[in-house]
């Protein structure tokens, strides 16, 4: 998916202003608003269409507030097109609310993060998300990708694309980010420092071509900003189910700051790749600073979850639009 470097924004935002300011106690953002966004494509509810999983995130600071009785007061206004050769095909806009008890609750970096649910079928699309101070109207980021999208087929291996997350965990139906059993929080920048983990989702489809249970090698490798492969793990898998939820963690505490990417490959036993999946995170470690090179050795990734699950676990057909915070 490429990034699209700037769109122009449409004359019906700027026609909705926000709520009058003049007579309120107001506390100006301390950060520019800036927009954070992914997309993921995963199996949809029919062989026609692909499930588009959109996430977005800012930081909560950069938000314009106003007292209230509950506080302090504020809101991000999300516009979502999706258009196909300059044709407007879905549009949508939610506000994202943040109340705080105390302005002083600003002190940290934190981000409010939201998702959006849809199925399209197989065409090229330009996704823009726009975001807007709900209370300052001229405060706008906007960010914009091309998406091709092709549906899932039925007969050979495929991997989706990976997500980001700054956790996963064991998910309870109905919650905010719930899918096949996990809570699955997105990190939509990729962004890791040096304390934390790096979290990854995706899913495999048609494992099972013949419609008997298939051995399978999974292999999992992260690349420096000039290619060379630093961390890499394979562990082999009887699939006895037609799909299944790949989900891991690793650390980056022996990376150096700098860009780096994931690569997820299946490979038959002769070690033919059948399907492989990959995307850029990036790492900021203060201790160990920046380095083109990066790390000459590695460590495996310790691929400790690898979950089997039904063609109806990871088969979404619902459309779905969350856009609180977590």
């Amino acid at each position: 998916m490429k990034k699209v470097q700037s769109i122009a924004l449409l004359a019906f935002l700027m026609a909705l202003p926000g709520p009058p300011l003049a007579r309120a106690q107001v506390f100006e953002a301390r950060q520019p608003l800036q927009l954070t966004a992914d997309i993921c494509r995963f199996r949809g509810g029919d062989d026609a269409h692909a499930m588009v999983e959109i996430y977005y995130a800012f930081p909560r600071a950069s938000i314009t507030y106003t007292a209230d009785s509950s506080g302090w007061s504020g809101a991000v206004d999300i516009t979502l097109l999706i258009l196909e050769q300059d044709s407007l095909v879905h549009a949508d806009r939610w506000l994202v609310p943040q109340t705080l008890s105390d302005t002083v609750d600003l002190s940290g970096s934190i981000n409010l993060v939201g998702n959006y649910l849809l199925q399209l079928p197989e065409a090229t699309y330009e996704v823009r998300l726009i975001g807007r101070d709900r209370l300052r109207s001229q405060r706008i980021d906007s960010v914009a990708y091309a998406v091709p999208i092709a549906p899932v087929g039925t007969s050979a291996p495929q991997l989706s694309d990976i997500e980001f997350a700054s956790i996963i965990r064991r998910g309870e139906r109905g919650t905010q980010f719930y899918k096949n059993t996990l809570e699955v929080i997105p990190n939509p920048g990729g962004i890791y420092a040096e304390q934390q983990q790096v979290y990854y989702y995706a899913e495999a489809y048609n494992l099972q071509p013949a419609g008997e249970p298939t051995d399978y090698l999974l292999r999992s490798g992260v690349f420096d900003a000039v290619g060379k492969e630093i961390l890499s793990r394979e562990r082999p898998k009887r699939q006895v189910g037609e799909s299944s939820v790949l989900v891991d963690q690793f650390p980056v505490d022996r990376l150096k700051s700098g860009t780096y990417t994931l690569v997820l490959a299946l490979l038959d036993t002769g070690r033919t790749v059948l399907s492989s999946s990959g995307k850029k995170f990036f790492v900021y470690n203060e201790t160990l600073g920046v380095d083109s090179s990066l790390l000459a050795g590695g460590s495996g990734l310790p691929l400790n979850v690898y979950m089997t699950m039904s063609e109806e676990g990871t088969r979404r057909s619902r459309r779905r639009k969350i856009s609180t915070r977590s």
